[in-house]
């Protein structure tokens, strides 16, 4: 860790180019000082392809970079586990894979990209895109049953595939599969200008956050002074869902009175109704 560079920016962040060995002692020095790990992707210039990880640590982040060359990189699962679905999301997107790294099935890509590895260079164009079957890890044995739940689901919440596997009562397994609403954005923002880019970062990150639902805040506290999900970041296809939810709202605050802890509106049921 001493080999790296502090950045000027906002917040501490040191910066560091390793190599193999390097990347492992660091891998151990974070886990050592019990840090852990942020993010892992890769990027592809003009010397070569490399891999960076971003570690919290106690005085801010440290972000690595190993190149890779033609090489892969060491696995970072057997010290950080979160890192297994960011490894798989890194090879879909670059085609950038660790060495000993088991679990070689998709992450992101789920078949119909019209693209393989849309961030590397030499990616691939596709001649009949199409979903793939997802090879779900099983447990085998007497009275085990398999339930698929989703992608599609009754409530607001990201698209998610989930399995579980049950004997009774008792989960044995459950594995999730996500990515359905990945929309490709860092492929757009090789061909924007930075503040273009910025502007398209920002839209996202609304437009993935505007169909909360207005009940858990509303049982937190009145609506008319404590609601921080108001109508306008409903969307138009949840808008019937809403109105039912704040009827629904509605009534449990005339039963129940505002609950929000030093609200004005900390009155009778009678009175907020």
């Amino acid at each position: 860790m001493s080999m790296l560079v502090p950045l000027p920016a906002p917040l501490p962040i040191r910066h560091g180019v390793v190599d193999r060995e390097g990347w492992i002692a660091v891998r151990g020095d974070v886990a050592e000082i019990g840090g852990r790990l942020v993010a892992l992707w890769g990027s592809e210039r003009t010397a070569g392809r490399v891999v960076h990880a971003a570690y919290a640590v106690h005085d801010g982040l440290a972000w690595i970079e190993l190149p890779l060359g033609a090489a892969g990189y060491p696995d970072l699962v057997p010290v950080f586990p979160a890192a297994a679905r960011m490894q798989r999301a890194a090879a879909d997107l670059s085609g950038i894979e660790a060495d000993d790294f088991h679990d070689r099935r998709p992450w992101l890509d789920h078949g119909p990209w019209l693209e393989e590895r849309p961030l590397a260079r030499d990616a691939e164009r596709r001649t009949q895109p199409q979903p793939e079957p997802y090879a779900f890890v099983r447990v085998e044995g007497d009275g085990v049953h398999e339930i698929p739940v989703g992608p599609v689901h009754a409530g607001i919440i990201e698209p998610g595939h989930f399995r579980f596997q049950i004997v009774g009562e008792k989960v044995l397994r459950l594995e999730e599969r996500l990515g359905f609403v990945h929309k490709g954005i860092e492929k757009r923002f090789e061909a924007m200008a930075a503040l273009t880019g910025h502007r398209l970062a920002g839209t996202a990150w609304r437009s993935s956050r505007r169909s909360l639902a207005r009940f858990p805040s509303e049982r937190a506290g009145c609506v008319r002074c404590c609601s921080s999900a108001s109508a306008s970041r409903i969307t138009s296809a949840t808008s019937a869902r809403s109105a039912t939810t704040r009827r629904s709202a509605s009534a449990w605050r005339s039963s129940r009175g505002c609950a929000k802890t030093g609200c004005a509106c900390r009155k009778t049921p009678s009175a907020i109704a």
